[in-house]
């Protein structure tokens, strides 16, 4: 995928974004009121906005951008894990009809990039 491509695609993804609102507890929030870091402005807030996405499950993001890189990046692994399975099981098959004692006595396996060992 080139440059402009995945910026394309990330700018897709954001549209997909989901925008929340996680409320500060009590004793967070007096943390934080008591806290002469934090401007006032830091030291009033009552909670933070995050962001989550479908395309990338579980995970929290502080900017819409983030997450929707996420997503997309989320999507580029899973492409290409499904496509190393397909290359792994077409080339463990095709090295089968040629040499089935190797495979039929364990001594040969696969690792990520599909040689034999």
């Amino acid at each position: 995928m080139a440059t402009d491509d995945y910026a394309a695609a990330v700018r897709a993804a954001e549209r997909g974004a989901v925008r929340h609102f996680q409320r500060y507890s009590d004793e967070h929030r007096a943390d934080r009121a008591a806290s002469h870091r934090l401007g006032h402005q830091q030291r009033r807030a009552v909670g933070e906005f995050f962001y989550t996405h479908p395309g990338a499950p579980g995970r929290a993001f502080d900017s819409r951008r983030a997450a929707g890189r996420a997503a997309v990046d989320t999507e580029i692994l899973r492409t290409l894990v499904w496509l190393l399975m397909w290359r792994d099981r077409a080339s463990a098959t095709r090295r089968a009809r040629i040499e089935p004692a190797a495979f039929v006595s364990g001594w040969a396996t696969l690792d990520v990039l599909g040689s034999a060992s």
